[in-house]
């Protein structure tokens, strides 16, 4: 099985959660200023969010993302 980042499904897991309202970064941080508004938002995003990517390991990312997947930014120069 292969343990790598795969950063289309990254891509698609970012695209979904910001388009159910949820400003998503490489991590999830929740702080003592959410509040239970902010948690159920949160919690119907990812919902949402793993409704997509469920498909998506089925018939892959193309068919879900709008637009290029995220590119590495830090990486090896031989």
């Amino acid at each position: 099985m292969n343990k790598d980042i795969s950063l289309p499904y990254k891509t698609l897991f970012m695209q979904e959660m910001i388009k159910n309202g949820v400003l998503f970064t490489p991590y999830i941080s929740i702080s003592y200023s959410h509040g239970s508004k902010e948690l159920k938002i949160t919690e119907k995003a990812l919902s949402n969010t793993m409704l997509i990517y469920k498909k998506a390991l089925k018939f892959g990312t193309k068919r879900y993302l709008k637009g290029d997947s995220i590119k590495l930014v830090f990486r090896k120069y031989n």
